[in-house]
């Protein structure tokens, strides 16, 4: 299945006349049209979700399912959306992260929600659906919705790119924009069909840029975790500390994994060079 499409990080501050307090939705969101060879889309879904990396994950489900089975939500047999969000949350998430939340829209309604979601999230998918490829108009449309609930806001949205892909039978190219409080930077890969392989996988490049992102999280906790353990004087917080650190290793090495898988399948290049996982933890853990 061909894909083109944007993950944005995204900040709503909304503010209310009657309350000094604004309210603060944070958000990844990543809008996933799903269509057939012959480019008819068949339904779009938004999947908005804490992390980035769960966000590309649960899309990369719904892609597995549309590439197997067809639409998603005309089936006789309705897909199981907690079994999808279950294999998106892995081992070392479920244990130190458990509450991290996903949730799915189409047509501007909720059609799976796993945790804490922001109520605004609901409304502001719901303006957008009112205005279809106009997104900063759901923002006035969300504010109007307000109003007429009685409530006064002015509502302030701070957005930027976190990943693009483009994704097609033979060639792939995905860009992935790393951020932090310190600094910013951006790599991307190609991904070339080789002659003995099949057509391009998008759920399998999803998988990957997932990987990369949720594979530099773990360095740095790794990493960070180390450090942290040198310091401790008391044997059972310094152990349960190293068994963290050791649970990070087995699932970091999963994404390691999955990516080789990636590049054993296809001819992937990379600019500029792919993340160092052993120097993220090695500069993490010698910081200070």
């Amino acid at each position: 299945m061909d894909l083109n499409t944007s993950l944005l990080r995204e900040k709503f501050l909304i503010k209310d006349e009657n309350n000094n307090e604004p309210l603060i939705a944070v958000s990844n969101r990543l809008p996933i049209p799903l269509h057939s060879s012959d480019g008819k889309v068949h339904e779009t879904f938004i999947v908005r979700a804490q992390t980035m990396y769960h966000c590309i994950r649960m899309s990369a489900q719904i892609i597995k399912t549309f590439d197997e089975l067809g639409p998603v939500s005309t089936r006789d047999e309705n897909f199981d959306w907690n079994e999808a969000f279950d294999n998106v949350m892995g081992d070392f998430d479920k244990h130190y992260f458990a509450d991290r939340w996903v949730a799915v829209y189409k047509d501007g309604l909720p059609v799976f929600k796993n945790g804490d979601v922001h109520a605004f999230l609901d409304i502001i998918e719901k303006c957008d659906y009112a205005s279809p490829d106009e997104y900063n108009k759901s923002i006035l449309l969300a504010e109007k919705t307000f109003e007429k609930l009685g409530r006064n806001v002015e509502i302030e949205h701070d957005e930027n790119i976190g990943l693009n892909v483009n994704i097609g039978e033979n060639q792939a190219k995905c860009g992935i924009i790393l951020r932090n409080a310190d600094k910013s930077g951006t790599f991307n890969f190609k991904v070339d069909k080789k002659a003995d392989s099949n057509t391009i996988s998008a759920y399998q490049c999803l998988k990957v840029c997932a990987a990369y992102l949720e594979g530099i999280q773990l360095s740095f906790i790794i990493g960070q975790t180390l450090n942290h353990t040198e310091n401790i004087d008391d044997d059972e917080k310094a152990e349960k500390e190293k068994r963290k650190a050791r649970r990070a290793k087995e699932r970091m090495n999963k994404m390691l994994a999955e990516i080789q898988t990636l590049e054993n399948t296809y001819s992937v290049h990379y600019r500029p060079e792919k993340p160092d996982f052993d120097k993220i933890i090695a500069d993490a853990k010698s910081a200070k």
